[in-house]
């Protein structure tokens, strides 16, 4: 059973839960709030008569990553997306071991061997590929803290890997209307919405493949594109040509972009044949997003508004797009002077 006992102590009065129960250890925890105290409690408990309770020091990772995938991961879209496939691949690297012998050295040898294998495409690792695995491990093992499980993260020394110069590719004029023909004859009926849908928000795959039909807002012109990359929601107005085509939708629930049940919707795949088709190199679905960046910038918009439509909350991110701006930035100038009659 489990009870709680007020603390006396003025203004700073505490509450303290008790768990007892047969078989089990007695254990208690002080909190500040008495629904913080008893909500403990009661999960406490319940874990204990289920037989799911594993104390910390006999806790392996494949335990937390199970209570990750349960209590954070199966609350976002799609169930965490391509977040399961990374937190599956550290179960097969450190998933039996117990969370106190995970340490530094252990994920730092772990990154040293990634550097110097192959990725499931044959392709070395990149400094910002290893980046993804480690930033959400690092994750994992903060909500780990925030569970009392640990009181600090081995991966407190490790450092992200410089990825050295911030990759800018975006498509010429020309270019998009080739690629855009392309996607046209693609077999994937949707290819074409999906290519168009990034030309004119900036909006990164996850973020398209994961909108639901909920979040588009015909009456404001506008999507909400919801648990983004940087932790918060974002709000990017409608391109005509993309809301004529929602408009001639069917409009359902679920998703917009909904796997199809005869041939998997692989955007990765058609895309990949619609740039062949295009006689387009060296380009990736995310180049789309940097094109709809510097046409942002050429077209006169500023750093903040592209930063507010890509979701970027550090300007810095926005300011390699700078240099297409200069045009923008001389007309300005040449208004002030006119205003200012300086002759």
């Amino acid at each position: 059973m489990s009870y709680l006992q007020k603390i006396s102590g003025g203004k700073n009065r505490k509450w303290r839960a008790f768990i007892n129960l047969k078989g089990h250890p007695s254990q208690s925890k002080t909190f500040r709030l008495k629904s913080e105290a008893s909500d403990w409690a009661k999960e406490l408990e319940t874990a204990l008569l289920s037989g799911t309770y594993k104390e910390p020091l006999k806790m392996t990772v494949d335990d937390l990553i199970d209570k990750y995938k349960l209590d954070v991961l199966s609350y976002r879209k799609n169930n965490g997306g391509n977040q399961i496939y990374l937190i599956n691949w550290w179960s097969s690297q450190i998933g039996d071991l117990k969370l106190v012998d995970v340490t530094h050295n252990v994920l730092d040898n772990i990154r040293i061997n990634m550097r110097k294998s192959k990725n499931k495409r044959g392709v070395i690792h990149s400094p910002s590929n290893v980046n993804k695995y480690f930033t959400l491990i690092s994750a994992v093992f903060n909500k780990a803290i925030d569970w009392e499980l640990i009181t600090v993260s081995p991966m407190r020394r490790i450092k992200t890997l410089k990825t050295g110069n911030s990759r800018t590719r975006f498509l010429s004029k020309q270019e998009v209307n080739d690629l855009l023909k392309a996607c046209k004859e693609s077999k994937q009926s949707k290819l074409y919405e999906v290519v168009l849908f990034a030309l004119t928000t900036g909006a990164r795959r996850g973020e398209i493949m994961g909108l639901m039909w909920e979040d588009v807002d015909f009456e404001s012109s506008r999507f909400c594109f919801k648990e983004t990359k940087n932790g918060s929601d974002r709000f990017v107005p409608i391109a005509t040509e993309i809301r004529e085509l929602l408009l001639a939708r069917e409009q359902e629930s679920g998703l917009l972009y909904p796997p199809l049940k005869s041939v998997q919707f692989c955007v990765r795949r058609s895309f990949k044949t619609a740039l062949n088709r295009a006689n387009i190199k060296d380009f990736k679905f995310h180049d789309l997003r940097h094109t709809a960046a510097s046409y942002l910038a050429m077209s006169g918009a500023s750093l903040l508004d592209i930063a507010e439509i890509l979701g970027h909350k550090n300007i810095s991110q926005t300011r390699r797009y700078a240099h297409l701006t200069n045009t923008h930035l001389q007309e300005a100038v040449d208004k002030l002077g006119r205003i200012m009659d300086l002759s």
